[in-house]
């Protein structure tokens, strides 16, 4: 489904991919592993076909990404789906509304407009199987900045899997996720490869998760790729390679939450200590 051929990408002038070839079969998954900076991202946006490579050569699904015209890329972009640390999603939405939102680039603005205000039951009913299978239906008609972290995330999920993307990107899915949410999570998009036959392709920084739910690890460092090996391989002696003596990255604190202070809220005040004014010098 995917193909690479010797891909570079300049970032600013500084080189973020160098040379990397890459192949994906259609319904496969795979983690892709790394340092900060060894290029992961910038090769997810190429994946996308956010950006487009320096030098090199892009096809997916057979086609030259190279040779898409704007309308084309449009459509080719409207079956992947791209799944980031943030989430993505529209607070004031409903988690039915960010649902639905995931076909809007299929759909005309006529019935993008229903959808926002009466959409047809049989989307609904496709949405709430969606959320159904993610462990949230019962929020189908809650606010999205009510919910936690974790739950934001499954909509994200549950909105690509209504989008029927064929490809599902997930860029460090699980970083501002309560680590004990974070197996639940990689499980439904894992999940969503075994039981949809969808291409899925998740960036991690959890070793242990990778080699858990993905048979296929892709390792990237400095740019190129380190290794491309089965699951079953990546021993301590690959990662400790990848990532240095520790073996695994450095763990980062999540990213905080959006938080909204009610309007009603009275400023708290801060007590700080009194200042002393300075002694005159005292005479000799």
């Amino acid at each position: 489904m995917l193909s690479l051929r010797e891909v570079t990408r300049s970032l600013g002038g500084t080189p973020a991919l160098r040379g990397v070839s890459l192949e994906v079969g259609r319904g496969e998954r795979l983690a892709l592993l790394g340092p900060s900076g060894a290029g992961k991202t910038t090769l997810f946006r190429v994946l996308n076909l956010t950006l487009r490579p320096d030098g090199g050569a892009y096809a997916i699904g057979g086609e030259d990404a190279a040779g898409m015209n704007p309308a084309r890329r449009r459509e080719v972009r409207a079956t992947i789906a791209t799944i980031h640390q943030q989430h993505d999603i529209v607070p004031r939405l409903s988690v039915l509304g960010n649902v639905l939102a995931g076909r809007l680039g299929q759909w005309t603005a006529l019935r993008s407009l229903r959808a926002r205000v009466w959409p047809r039951a049989d989307d609904t009913a496709e949405a709430a199987e969606v959320l159904r299978r993610v462990g949230i239906l019962d929020l189908i008609h809650r606010r999205s900045d009510r919910l936690s972290g974790g739950q934001q995330q499954r909509v994200a999920i549950a909105r690509a899997l209504f989008q029927g993307a064929q490809l599902i990107l997930a860029d460090e899915p699980v970083a501002s996720v309560d680590p004990g949410l974070s197996e639940g999570i990689v499980a439904l998009l894992a999940e969503a490869s075994e039981h949809d036959g969808r291409t899925v392709v998740v960036n991690l920084h959890q070793p242990d998760l990778a080699r858990r739910f993905f048979p296929r690890i892709v390792a990237m460092s400095a740019g190129r790729i380190a290794f491309d090996v089965p699951a079953a391989d990546v021993g301590d002696d690959r990662l400790r390679g990848l990532f240095g003596a520790g073996g695994t990255p450095v763990a980062s604190p999540p990213a905080p939450q959006s938080f909204h202070a009610p309007e009603h809220a009275t400023p708290v005040p801060v007590a700080c200590a009194p200042v002393r004014p300075k002694e005159p010098p005292r005479r000799p």
